[in-house]
């Protein structure tokens, strides 16, 4: 039910008396309007408010004086701050944690003016002595009166460090609002170097236990806090996290706590700086996940139901921030499933990253992935959260830099409230570190330095020294949600301007305006009060609902309970966990964000036991309560994955077993500044019938140290695997089947390349596998460059009823970005098992020596003369066309297209927008990357021997403030470059420095020069004689490089989808590994636009570094989609519903069907040998219902037709 007004009626008068400047209506709830009239345009959303104004004076001093970093190494880590009406007047209060001061506590006097509040800490008895760090509301004694439980560490003796309970007693007979101090009685005065607490119901009984999160000081920094250790299951006590379990009520009328932590499983070793409880798994069990800084992995233990937890941290994310701070949980797309942000110290600016990093740390990156660490990377990961599959969570994609938020510097509070009321949850973030202690010249250079490697420390000089050491004073920072997983900087056009050291933060609206208002507690200044004015500003027009909940008995505040509706901006959620960003507790009043929606047709409600309750037709604009009904249903709960008809399912084939095995290779060793490695790039797969008969088998492609193999399918559907070679020491790139010596069998071409054998090497040839028949192969001789190739497709280009193959170069072999050479080879066989096959390089086509670093090429009509024209991309490189002018191969210049330079990894041709001519769509590097090229502003390499030590220097340059710098951390480029050492002799020099400052540009201009100015996968529309249009894909196809393609129509709706895999497993590791993708379904909309379908209805899911992706006809009729992924297993997925598939045969030279479809659509199919990244897809043609007649043209020119409604020829795959 709506809680009735009438036993608020003293707060609501008071309210109303004192407060003659705002008008309110009562009805369902209290209707709060704005209290102020608009501002002028000048004025910013939010306005700092002056202690004087506010009245709040509370300063969390830190002196370098009374400390040091010798007795407490988290000094300078700063306080919470908790919001909550305290006096039950109806304005939200605040009781700010004090470190080396007394924490305070200010109750709001908004009921005499807005903002204003007093000082009651000493009639309270709230005041403290010891260092305490987070603080959490809860009503604990469940008398009615929020209380105020302290994480205290930092003491010496227990006793100094010991947790505090103040329970709230409500009025004394003076008026004042007392406090008694009951940590103790209540067994929750834990002395073990808390953080911060969160109350919950991890037992199901109805009352709330405790976590406590714990950082035991250890020393300096950057010695046993940064020390790779083989991880163990139990930890030592001192540095384990607590849990505490609400025993009930004990002899004296009020709760026991005990500790748990061991019994409860609770037993991993941590630095523990955040925060947060929320239901992972989605089982009604709340969960925990603890962000711990310095290199000890953050956890996420799940609730197993049975008292115990048990981490499954690598289950839900592939990698995580490194110094993890903050952590906030919320739903940042409006899907109903919550999202979470955990800070780290990354910087934005590009001097000061240089300044703080000195390399890039490969050794130590395998080596914790040795012994067990996850995957951990120094920036901000903002992780979204991909639903269940068979009620099994997927795994969150993280998206921090796709996202905008990876780098905010020294960061310590994440929340995501809707600030502007649009419906769309935004980011504050709080920044600065009173000392700027990673300075890495004040690191290196100073020799009293403890942070540093020196054996020998002179601690007081260093305690002078760093007394004078500068700070990282900069503002908070403000991201507004743009609706598409972005977020727009806003912090100077809000108002976060002001330098500050911040940590704490929370939101509550203290004016009761109905917008969010923001409090940070500060080091070494007063702590700020933001006021909103979203209420009153331009954005004026925005609507909000507020929700008190009101639970029953042993949980009054309702801890835990889901409060969801629909909104047009999607689906809206809460889940009432105030523990929230960093040692901090926000309001428990629920706000939302409308827009301009007038209406919330239903709320539903779910509250911890698993009931459920609905609001129906609820109006905005005001602030409803919400108590728990008697007798509320409990939902069975439901899998949302498990209700939708699915298009994919993963499919058990028997045989299909194959894992592709990497040798480990580090090309860094080699060349220290190339983005990337070379050597992860496969496997290839290939499809075709290659033994004969009538069902299709595949190839694989292996890497050096394990050979590739072919699968045959038997007539059950069973798969039996061969090997075709006996040496393991080639690196598979693409592999194509195909009919090379006119047997009318498939032959097996391999392309060989990777980096792996050393510059030049008889293992770079590619081979050639001839068919004998009978399953028998036999490698016949080839003569061309041994390089490092990539793909390879195959046409009769030259209509010389034969096909020939291009076969694409990648880069030249610890020499990158210099091209390997890419061939033409011109088959020119004339007897059985005796090919001849010409490289054109050599004579026709010179180009093609140098054409660039290669990734994917398809030949392909585009302009419908006949001719297969060839279309090839790769990195750095614009879409390269050579237009074949009656079997002669010419490059041409598209001036819409030749400017544009990607880091393209595929292309892939069809039809999309069925217009009768080919469109394509192009895999490229994505946008979820530190790296953000522009036209203006590219990314460039300078490839030249600089030193001249006869080795290539790749140096690798970006754009900041409208300065061309180096991107490569100082003490990696001095690695390679070591005269720079002389020149640049300080990182603050190297920081500061333009790439001609650091070669100048004389030099510079001698230098091979590689660019890249667009980084968005996207599809490449066909205007005919209008030339080409590049529209990206969906912002969800972005966050991860996009790999394999494959199109189709998967839906049976008659328009083309896109299916296409990614990730990447190469990037170096301060860049880090691309993972974000778990497979992409692109659902057509006919005119060439797409969207996203979500994973619940795709069903179609790949964990992992995915590369090439193929169709295979099935023997059942139906047909499977093959996926390789590097150094992982090969995935299956077929299509449950498809009925036996209705196929047109093709024939070797058949290239492009012209299809009619009844309601007179025109469609153009091309059969191509190879197109995609390393992927030959099976060649047929699929017979739809709702096809009229289909004209088939080869090669050579000649047609087919047939008319669907007649042609009895047709039959299905099983037959």
């Amino acid at each position: 039910m709506i809680f009735s007004w009438v036993p608020f009626f003293r707060e609501i008068f008071i309210f109303y008396m004192f407060n003659p400047r705002c008008f309110a209506k009562i009805g369902i709830g209290l209707l709060l309007t704005g209290c102020h009239q608009g501002p002028s345009d000048h004025q910013k959303k939010f306005e700092l408010l002056k202690a004087s104004e506010t009245g709040i004076t509370f300063q969390n001093t830190i002196d370098d004086n009374s400390v040091n970093v010798f007795d407490y190494v988290n000094m300078y880590n700063g306080a919470g701050v908790a919001v909550a009406d305290f006096n039950k007047d109806g304005f939200e209060d605040l009781y700010f944690a004090g470190n080396l001061v007394s924490s305070q506590l200010y109750l709001n006097n908004g009921k005499i003016e807005p903002f204003s509040f007093l000082d009651k800490t000493a009639e309270a008895g709230v005041g403290t002595s010891s260092w305490v760090n987070g603080v959490t509301v809860v009503d604990v004694d469940q008398n009615g009166w929020d209380d105020i439980y302290c994480s205290v560490s930092g003491g010496k003796s227990g006793k100094d460090r010991a947790n505090r309970l103040f329970l709230n007693k409500g009025f004394d007979t003076n008026g004042e609002l007392r406090f008694e101090e009951k940590a103790a009685q209540y067994h929750l005065n834990d002395t073990t170097h808390t953080i911060q607490s969160a109350f919950f119901d991890y037992d199901g009984d109805g009352d709330l236990d405790v976590f406590m999160i714990v950082n035991h000081p250890t020393g300096y920094i950057g010695s046993e806090a940064n020390r790779i250790i083989r991880l163990k299951p139990q930890g030592r006590p001192e540095r384990t996290d607590r849990l505490y379990r609400n025993d009930g009520l004990g002899s004296d009328g009020h709760p026991l706590f005990t500790d748990v932590s061991q019994e409860a499983g609770i037993t991993l070793e941590g630095f523990s700086l955040g925060l947060a409880i929320h239901d992972f798994n989605q089982d009604g069990k709340p969960d925990i996940y603890v962000a711990n800084d310095y290199v000890t992995n953050d956890i996420i233990y799940i609730n197993n139901g049975d008292g115990t937890f048990t981490d499954r941290i690598r289950d839900y994310v592939n990698h995580t921030s490194f110094a993890s701070m903050g952590i906030d949980v919320s739903d940042i797309n409006n899907d109903g499933l919550q999202d979470f942000m955990v800070l780290d110290m990354l910087p934005e600016a590009d001097d000061r990253m240089k300044m703080m990093y000195p390399s890039i740390d490969h050794f130590g990156f395998d080596t914790r992935k040795k012994v067990g660490y996850v995957d951990q990377y120094q920036r901000n990961t903002l992780q979204l959260n991909n639903g269940l599959r068979d009620s099994v969570p997927r795994k969150f994609s993280e998206i921090g830099r796709f996202s905008n938020v990876s780098n905010t510097n020294w960061s310590w509070s994440t929340l995501m409230p809707d600030l502007d009321l649009d419906g769309w949850r935004d980011i504050f973030i709080t920044n600065g570190f009173l000392k700027d202690v990673n300075d890495l010249d004040f690191v290196n250079y100073d020799d009293t330095d403890p942070f540093g490697n020196q054996k020998k420390r002179d601690d007081a000089a260093y305690l002078e020294s760093l007394k004078t050491q500068k700070g990282i004073h900069l503002p908070n920072r403000v991201f507004h949600n743009q609706g598409n997983l972005r977020f727009e900087d806003k912090s100077e056009e809000w108002g976060f301007t002001r330098p500050s050291f911040s940590n704490g933060a929370a939101y509550a609206d203290l004016d009761n305006d109905g917008d969010l208002d923001l409090v940070v507690n500060n080091i070494n200044e007063a702590a700020y009060i933001y006021e909103n004015r979203t209420i009153t500003s331009k954005y004026r027009e925005n609507n909000y609902l507020q929700v008190v909940l009101q639970g029953n008995q042993p949980n009054t505040a309702a801890i835990g309970t889901k409060i969801s509706f629909k909104t047009s901006q999607g689906i809206v959620s809460h889940i009432n966990y105030p523990t929230k960003g960093f040692m901090s507790s926000v309001s428990s009043i629920a706000t939302f964000g409308l827009g301009s929606d007038s209406i919330v047709d239903q709320i539903d409600v779910t509250w911890p036991d698993g009931s459920n309750q609905m609001l129906h037709d609820v109006k905005p604009n005001q602030r409803i309560i919400i108590s728990k009904e008697v007798g509320s249903r409990v939902s069975t709960g439901s899998d949302r994955s498990s209700l939708a008809e699915k298009l994919f399912e993963p499919a058990n084939i028997k045989g299909l077993d194959y894992v592709h095995k990497e040798t480990p290779f580090n090309d860094f060793d080699y060349q220290i500044l190339i983005p990337h490695k070379l050597s992860k790039l496969g496997p290839s797969l290939s499809i075709g019938d290659i033994d004969q008969d009538t069902l299709e088998d595949f190839y694989v492609g292996g890497a050096k140290g394990s050979l590739g193999k072919l699968f045959f399918q038997d007539k059950s559907g069973a798969f039996t695997d061969q090997l075709i070679e006996d040496t393991p020491l080639y690196e598979d790139q693409a592999s194509l089947l195909l009919d090379i010596d006119n047997d009318n069998d498939l032959d097996v071409y391999i392309v060989s390349g990777g980096v792996e054998n050393g510059r030049q090497s008889r293992f770079y040839a590619d081979r050639l596998l001839l068919n004998l028949g009978n399953r028998i192969f036999e490698k016949a001789a080839l003569d061309f460059p041994k390089v490092n190739g990539s793909c390879a497709v195959a046409a009769d280009y030259d209509k010389d009823g034969d096909l020939d193959i291009f076969v694409g170069g990648a880069s030249q072999p610890e020499a990158y970005p210099l091209p390997a050479q890419s061939m033409l080879l011109q088959n020119d066989t004339k007897r059985t098992h005796e090919p001849i096959l010409t490289n054109l390089a050599d004579t026709m086509l010179p180009e093609l020596k140098t054409l660039g670093i290669v990734r994917s090429a398809v030949w392909s009509d585009y302009d419908n003369d006949g001719w297969q024209d060839l279309l090839v991309v790769g990195e750095f490189m614009p879409l390269t066309i050579f237009k074949n002018r009656k079997g002669k191969l010419e490059k041409i210049d598209t001036k819409s297209l030749s400017e544009i330079k990607g880091m393209w990894n595929s292309i892939n041709g069809y039809d999309l927008d069925q217009d009768g001519d080919m469109d394509y769509v192009l895999g490229n590097f994505g946008l979820n990357s530190r790296f953000r090229p522009t036209e203006g502003e590219p990314i460039r390499i300078y490839a030249k021997d600089f030193d001249e030590n006869g080795v290539i220097d790749p140096i690798m340059t970006h754009y900041r403030d409208g300065r061309e710098v180096p991107v490569h951390l100082r003490d990696d480029l001095y690695k390679q470059l070591t005269a720079l050492k002389k020149t640049l002799p300080t990182y603050q020099d190297y920081a500061s420095a333009s790439i001609t400052d650091i070669v100048p540009s004389g030099v510079l201009q001698e230098a091979k020069v590689f660019s890249w100015n667009y980084s968005y996968s996207a599809c490449l529309i066909n205007k005919g004689d209008k030339g080409f249009e590049l529209v990206p894909l969906p912002y969800q196809a972005q966050i991860a490089p996009i790999y394999g393609t494959l199109i189709q129509d998967f839906n049976e709706d008659g328009i083309p989808d896109i299916l296409a895999v990614g990730n990447s497993h190469s990037p170096e590791v301060f860049s880090g590994w691309q993972d974000a993708s778990f497979g992409t379904l692109l659902i057509g909309n006919g005119d060439g636009s797409f969207q996203v379908s979500d994973f619940d209805t795709s069903n179609f899911y790949i964990d992992g570094d995915a590369k090439a992706l193929a169709s295979l006809r099935y023997f059942d009729g139906s047909y499977l989609n093959l996926v390789s992924v590097n150094d992982d297993s090969l995935k299956v997925f077929g299509i449950p519903r498809q009925k036996p598939l209705k196929t047109l045969e093709l024939r070797p030279l058949d290239h492009r069907a012209k299809i009619v479809y009844q309601d007179g659509r025109i469609e153009l199919r091309e059969f191509a040998y190879g197109s995609g990244y390393y992927s030959q897809s099976s060649r047929f043609l699929e017979i739809k219902p709702m096809m009229q007649k289909i004209t088939i043209t080869d090669t050579q020119g000649k047609q087919r037709e047939i008319d669907l409604s007649m042609d009895a020829s047709l039959h299905s795959a099983q037959n």
